[in-house]
């Protein structure tokens, strides 16, 4: 939704320069001991 514009995206163009592909948050989570991994 957002800001309500449309623009192409052609190949491997980043929206945003710097940004990674995957948020880091899909890598954070919990082990069995209720430890937070995934932060390094």
């Amino acid at each position: 939704i957002g800001a309500g514009f449309i623009y192409p995206i052609c190949g491997d163009m980043r929206t945003m320069p710097g940004l990674g592909t995957k948020p880091a948050a899909a890598i954070i989570d919990f082990d069995a001991n209720g430890e937070i991994v995934g932060l390094s």
